[in-house]
């Protein structure tokens, strides 16, 4: 397990991220992203404004959010909305890193 410092607008953009994606994948795989949005959104809907918090993360729920996050980036670069793809990279890292 893996504790990620992330504030609100970080966990409301993977949140955002999760639920746009998740209709491109199987059925398999948009029931795990199901899930981990459900506890995701929970936990958004707990956090104050502007205070970041430690949220511990299984490497599978990892590798499914950094599937998502590298799939919407590549989303917005082939929209060419270049300054999204840079804001979704930014917050992929804090999940690679």
């Amino acid at each position: 397990m893996k504790k990620i410092r992330l504030d609100n607008n970080d966990l409301g953009a993977v949140v955002n991220c999760l639920y746009n994606t998740r209709g491109s994948y199987p059925a398999e795989k948009r029931n795990e992203i199901d899930g981990l949005l459900l506890s995701l959104i929970d936990i958004h809907e707990q956090m104050k404004p502007g205070r970041r918090k430690r949220i511990p993360f299984q490497p599978e729920e990892l590798r499914l959010i950094s599937l998502c996050l590298n799939d919407w980036r590549n989303a917005f670069l082939s929209a060419g909305e270049d300054i999204k793809a840079e804001v979704v990279a930014e917050i992929m890292i804090k999940f690679i890193a």
